[in-house]
């Protein structure tokens, strides 16, 4: 069967590149395809009539480009205890997504997407020096009252 010309997903059948044998006796027809993207490489037969190979893996690329671009967005705009996300910040060293925050006292300052998903960032630093006041007003009012 010549499949010269015909299309499967973004490629396109230039000429037969010959067949391939394997260990154990089988052989595949394999195909010199060009991708929609100007990509050209060889392929097995079998593949693009079952629609294992579809591109020259830009679509794969593209869907994670877009997946992480709806990772981007994921955060932005959410509310983390005292802090709302602005904006995505780059990647740490350590290749953890940073993103800009400000907090409700009007601090802006990067941190790590990690922290703020699971909660261990809330605020920049106000929350606590809050607590901290509050703990010791409370020890004051133990102590004067006893």
């Amino acid at each position: 069967m010549d499949i010269t010309n015909q299309r499967f997903g973004r490629l396109v059948v230039l000429s037969f590149a010959g067949n391939r044998k394997y260990k154990g006796g089988n052989s595949s027809r394999m195909w010199n395809v060009i991708c929609d993207c100007g990509n050209t490489f060889v392929t097995n037969e079998h593949s693009l009539i079952k629609g294992l190979t579809r591109s020259c893996g830009c679509l794969k690329r593209e869907r994670l480009t877009e997946l992480n671009r709806n990772r981007v967005d994921a955060l932005t705009g959410k509310r983390f205890g005292r802090l709302m996300v602005l904006a995505s910040a780059g990647i740490s060293p350590q290749r953890d997504k940073l993103w800009k925050v400000r907090c409700d006292c009007g601090c802006i300052f990067t941190t790590h997407g990690k922290s703020l998903r699971r909660g261990l960032t809330r605020s920049c630093g106000c929350l606590r020096d809050e607590m901290s006041k509050e703990r010791m007003r409370q020890r004051k009012c133990v102590v004067n009252n006893a």
